[in-house]
């Protein structure tokens, strides 16, 4: 279910930072000349075996090591699920669009998520500010459709998502068993399929307690 989302900590940061940023490894001249006298017994001097060429395989390894972990925390995080998400965070991307969350979805019941925003960039250019609403449906229980249901449309600034769960340009049913997808409206974009499984905790983004998913399908 989407109700009862909690919130952890902060999500990792995954954009690569820009050129001269804080983020960079900088090895300064002093920094170089310190190693070079630690290495000497502070004398200046190399000891025996412990020479330029040392130093040199010990800062390829220590920044092999910096680099390593860094592209292992974040490995398959460039999109936040949105039991994490926060405005600005990005919760697709997909052949060239990114999706970011422009407003926080309200959580309603039954297993709803509405007056959200996002906003989708493409690449190359070009961005749009759509209001999206969820109703995320529960797979072979009783009572609930066999799809989830997606609508949304563009709307001008983030405020304008409020209030209007009712209003919609284009709809999207997708249904469980793998058939097509059922469109209403205009097409928002392949980038849909995959906020969808953001939005109501499909494939990757399952997050649910193992025990809820077992009880829930």
């Amino acid at each position: 279910m989407v109700t009862g989302i909690d919130r952890p900590g902060e999500p990792l940061q995954c954009e690569p930072p820009t050129q001269g940023s804080d983020n960079a490894v900088v090895i300064k001249p002093a920094q170089r000349q310190q190693n070079m006298e630690g290495n000497g017994g502070g004398s200046g001097r190399q000891q025996p075996g412990r020479g330029a060429r040392g130093n040199t395989s010990s800062l390829a390894i220590g920044l092999s090591l910096l680099l390593a972990m860094g592209a292992g925390g974040c490995a398959g995080r460039s999109e936040t699920p949105l039991s994490q998400a926060k405005p600005g965070d990005v919760l697709t991307r997909r052949e060239g669009a990114t999706v970011r969350l422009a407003r926080t979805f309200r959580q309603a019941e039954p297993n709803a998520l509405l007056d959200g925003a996002v906003r989708v960039r493409q690449e190359g250019g070009g961005e749009q500010l759509l209001e999206v609403n969820a109703v995320c449906s529960l797979p072979g229980t009783p009572g609930w459709p066999a799809y989830d249901n997606i609508y949304g449309r563009p709307i001008s600034t983030v405020d304008q998502a409020k209030g209007t769960t009712g209003t919609t340009e284009w709809q999207v049913l997708f249904p469980f068993a793998g058939g097509e997808e059922v469109r209403m409206g205009r097409n928002p974009g392949p980038w849909l399929t995959r906020l969808r499984d953001n939005l109501c905790r499909r494939g990757d983004f399952d997050d649910r307690p193992a025990k809820v998913r077992q009880r829930q399908g």
